[in-house]
C-alpha cells in the first residue's frame, strides 16, 4: 500500500551463479529494467522504485530474474491510496521533475518507448467507418469495372460450339466409325 504522490518499493531478491538480471513488467504490460530511467526505476539489487506512485500504478507487478541456468518469477501487489483534493496540488508540483518516463532500454539495446495513445469510442467509431467506407468503395470499384468490361463493344456470341475427340477405350478396337469421329458440344453462356 502507498498513498499518492509517496515513493513506493516492491522488494525482488535473486540469486544465482552468474548473477541474474531482473526485469519487472508493469501491470500495463510495460518492461522496467535497471536501464530504464524516470520516474520508476529498477534499482541494481533488483528493487522497483517508483519515485512518485500514482494511481495508476495501482495493480500487479511481475519480477522475472533470469540467468544463463533458468529463471524464476515473482509477483506483488502494489495499491496506491488516492489524496483528497487539497494534497493534490502539492503533490502535482513535485512530480513534475519525474516526466521523463516515456523512454526506456531493453538489456541487447532496443528502446522501448512507453506511450499511452487515448482511445475513446468516437475514435473507435470514426476508424470503423472509415475501415468499412473503403472496403466498400473497393469493392464497388471493382464490380463497376467488371461491369463494363463484361459490356465490351460489338455483339458477342452467347453460344459456343465445342469439337472434341473422344479417348478410345481398350476393347473398342472394333467400333462404329460414326462413333469415333470429332464429337460436338453445344455451352451457352449466361
Amino acid at each position: 500500500m502507498a498513498d499518492e504522490g509517496q515513493p513506493a518499493r516492491l522488494n525482488c531478491r535473486a540469486e544465482g551463479a552468474p548473477r541474474p538480471s531482473v526485469v519487472w513488467i508493469s501491470p500495463h504490460r510495460r518492461y522496467i529494467t535497471t536501464k530504464s530511467i524516470g520516474r520508476v526505476e529498477v534499482q541494481p539489487d533488483g528493487t522497483l522504485e517508483i519515485k512518485a506512485a500514482e494511481l495508476h500504478d495501482s495493480g500487479v507487478y511481475l519480477c522475472i530474474a533470469s540467468n544463463p541456468a533458468g529463471n524464476a518469477s515473482l509477483s506483488a501487489s502494489l495499491a496506491v491510496k488516492s489524496l483528497g483534493l487539497a494534497d493534490r496540488s502539492h503533490y502535482t508540483n513535485r512530480s513534475s521533475n519525474y516526466l521523463s518516463d516515456s523512454n526506456s532500454t531493453w538489456g541487447n539495446g532496443t528502446v522501448l518507448y512507453n506511450m499511452t495513445v487515448p482511445i475513446d469510442l468516437k475514435t473507435i467509431i470514426i476508424s470503423t467507418a472509415m475501415g468499412c467506407l473503403s472496403f466498400l468503395g473497393v469493392v464497388i470499384f471493382c464490380f463497376l469495372i467488371l461491369f463494363i468490361w463484361s459490356r465490351g463493344k460489338g455483339r458477342h456470341k452467347s453460344n459456343f460450339d465445342i469439337e472434341y475427340v473422344p479417348r478410345k477405350s481398350n476393347g473398342a478396337a472394333a467400333e462404329v466409325t460414326e462413333t469415333s469421329g470429332p464429337r460436338r458440344v453445344n455451352m451457352k453462356m449466361i
